[in-house]
């Protein structure tokens, strides 16, 4: 009988001891710290990774520029409207991918007001071909979809003009959750001009950037303008570019797609350029010519993290005297980082 207890006691004993273990076991430094591994690796994302980018993206926004819809002149043995119509159809593509939160247009849809071959089609013939863009191309867009339209050099029309063809004014913001993005009118002089010119570059408009970014206090911002002419801007532009949170500034104008490092008077920050649907600048290769053709740039925001990169979209044309099947591919991406 006594032998019995003993072992009785003795099993519950070692019950115990084993329960304790295990409840040791739970609060050992090495569990917790591997559960908070696997949730940090199941929460990063491939910013470069489209498949599992896009599917967990906050938002998507199209930055396109220079599209230059004309009867002007014909590039790449494409007639203008072939041509537009493959830019409607790459943003097509791109929402079916994902849908975009905002489109922004970053200026010279067109050739409007042109200084050079007798003079743009406006002062010419009287003919708005961004006033046509709008109506026969963007119209084919998803009409759910905010759009901002800025002006280039090429559109000098006055803002109630430009109100007119574009639906907007010449400058603006738009707010998407946390983050805030202002359209800066960079040839904002000699609007409505009755002679042929390329245009006045003007500074970034201080004033109305200070103003929003009070408005916002704790939202990211994108400065995005057709040019942005940094020189002009003086001291106080860059101060307002240092601002932490001021994420890149985005422009058309150079028909280019590379991103560009600003020196230590900005702090640093990027210029990423968003290319063109016209005529591209190229180095002479066609290498270099399929990798910046035309296309646009996207900028995805995930968590507290963005990447923009620069869509070249399916089409066809002739480079360099042949005839070229153009695939999309991804080019001259940059990763932001949004943390506090």
């Amino acid at each position: 009988m006594k032998q019995s207890m003993i072992r009785f006691l003795c099993l519950l004993l070692l019950i115990a001891l084993v329960a304790a273990g295990c409840k040791n076991d739970e609060k050992a430094p090495h569990g917790p710290k591997k559960n908070k591994e696997t949730i940090e690796k199941q929460e990063q994302v491939d910013l470069l990774d489209e498949a599992a980018m896009l599917p967990l993206a906050d938002y998507r926004i199209l930055l396109a520029s220079d599209v230059h819809y004309t009867y002007l002149s014909k590039w790449y043995d494409v007639t203008p409207e072939d041509r537009m119509q493959y830019f409607v159809d790459a943003v097509l593509h791109e929402h079916a991918l994902r849908p975009f939160d905002l489109i922004v247009i970053l200026g010279d849809l067109s050739l409007d007001h042109w200084e050079w071959n007798g003079g743009g089609s406006y002062i010419k013939d009287g003919v708005s071909t961004s006033k046509l863009f709008m109506e026969n191309y963007m119209s084919q867009l998803p009409n759910d979809v905010p759009v901002f339209v800025l002006a280039g050099n090429h559109e000098q029309f006055g803002n109630e003009k430009w109100q007119e063809i574009a639906g907007n004014e010449r400058q603006g913001s738009f707010v998407l959750g946390d983050n805030l993005f202002l359209f800066l009118d960079s040839f904002s002089q000699e609007l409505d001009p009755d002679f042929h010119h390329d245009g006045i570059s003007t500074p970034p408009d201080v004033h109305f950037i200070r103003e929003e970014m009070e408005r916002y206090p704790e939202h990211h911002v994108y400065l995005i303008s057709h040019h942005f002419d940094l020189k002009a801007g003086g001291t106080e532009f860059e101060e307002l570019v240092r601002d932490p949170r001021v994420v890149a500034l985005f422009q058309g104008h150079t028909h280019q797609c590379t991103v560009k490092e600003l020196g230590k008077n900005f702090n640093k920050k990027k210029l990423v350029q968003t290319g063109n649907f016209s005529y591209t600048a190229h180095d002479g290769s066609t290498a270099e010519m399929k990798e910046s053709f035309w296309g646009f740039r996207d900028l995805v925001i995930v968590n507290d993290r963005a990447v923009s990169r620069y869509i070249v979209a399916k089409s066809r044309a002739k480079i360099f005297g042949a005839m070229m099947d153009i695939k999309r591919q991804l080019t001259h991406s940059v990763t932001f980082d949004l943390s506090p």
